[in-house]
């Protein structure tokens, strides 16, 4: 099968471009620097811009699927900046590609009643998929960590723990829903196996956990000496249901969150 991958560099792309590469005809897009293996075929593009995506359908061809999971997640971004990835570089996908299958990276955050710049992005982006392109799939997932994870709240508190210096935790009570890397890349193998057109799946394990205790199985898996800080406490839960994927691919998560806290911790390099 012949993919294009965007965001390749980002922590899904590049678990997933290693997992799937050695099975299928993958480019991989990257807007900046990365350190991706010499071995994957890896292109520098900007999705926001038509006249990369323009190029790189002259170079290739169709591909048989895209996936997209390109995206700006950074919260103090400017406006302009979140949109251009976010939302016009959807666009241009669907609009450029619109033979192919369309795969695209959401967020269960398109369900929070609280609105942030992020979440209305990935609102909007899937409503222009959906009026632009005739065959998508939208994969609403939740928190991911694991291997090449440099940006989520577990690896950050990872980091301090290694260092014993303190963990510190905005609000103790909130509840988040983590799923293991490996468990997500095994869900795209599936739905790249699976006939399925015009669709959304909520991706996640179905159980969230206190990150006040995240930081509790952390700090005792690496025997550290961290004081754990909690600045407050209100309740707060981000938690998706996957009956839906589990019914459709026969998927399931693998890994719990102390498993899957251990498995990467023995890759982070304090």
């Amino acid at each position: 099968m012949k993919i294009l991958l965007t965001g390749a560099s980002g922590l899904f792309g590049i678990n997933l471009a290693e997992k799937i590469s050695s099975n299928h005809d993958v480019v991989c897009l990257c807007r900046g620097e990365h350190n991706m293996s010499s071995n994957l075929d890896v292109l520098k593009a900007d999705i926001s811009k038509p006249e990369d995506i323009k190029y790189i359908k002259r170079e290739y061809g169709n591909f048989d699927v895209v996936i997209n999971s390109a995206a700006n997640v950074r919260e103090h971004s400017k406006p302009e900046d979140m949109m251009l990835s976010n939302v016009l570089g959807p666009i241009n996908l669907s609009s450029i590609f619109n033979d192919s299958r369309l795969i695209h990276m959401s967020s269960m955050s398109v369900y929070s009643r609280q609105k942030t710049l992020y979440s209305m992005t990935k609102y909007l982006a899937e409503e222009a998929i959906e009026s632009l392109h005739p065959n998508y799939v939208f994969l609403r997932m939740t928190y991911l960590y694991g291997p090449h994870d440099t940006g989520s709240r577990i690896y950050h508190m990872a980091l301090h723990a290694m260092r014993n210096e303190p963990i510190e935790i905005e609000n103790g009570s909130e509840r988040r829903d983590y799923l293991y890397i490996d468990d997500a890349v095994s869900l795209m193998e599936r739905l790249l196996d699976t006939e399925v057109y015009n669709d959304f799946f909520d991706i996640g394990t179905g159980n969230a956990v206190e990150m006040e205790d995240i930081a509790r199985i952390i700090k005792e898996y690496l025997g550290s000496s961290s004081e754990i800080i909690v600045h407050d406490r209100y309740p707060v839960e981000w938690k998706v249901e996957p009956t839906k994927a589990e019914n459709t691919f026969g998927w399931n998560a693998q890994y719990g969150i102390e498993e899957g806290i251990k498995r990467f911790m023995g890759g982070i390099d304090g």
